[in-house]
């Protein structure tokens, strides 16, 4: 599994990203997450983590999430 970690200012894990498929499987295996996906949100700090990230990045640099997918494809046969 492929895991990445995303990190506050001082180097704490604040948040973990797993593969969607990965999500989907274990969702699968384990019905009671599935019916309470959508009670997960970050949390306010994560989300103002993630404000400042944006505010100090170029969007011109961003990819759309579909030439992304796209990529992630090609590059690891998804």
């Amino acid at each position: 599994m492929k895991l990445q970690y995303i990190s506050d200012n001082e180097g704490n894990t604040t948040a973990v990203v797993i593969p969607i498929e990965e999500w989907n499987e274990i969702k699968a295996r384990h019905s009671d997450i599935a019916e309470a996906e959508n009670d997960y949100e970050l949390s306010e700090s994560a989300k103002a983590i993630l404000d400042e990230r944006l505010a100090t990045e170029n969007i011109s640099d961003f990819i759309p999430v579909e030439e992304m997918q796209k990529r992630l494809r090609e590059k690891y046969g998804l």
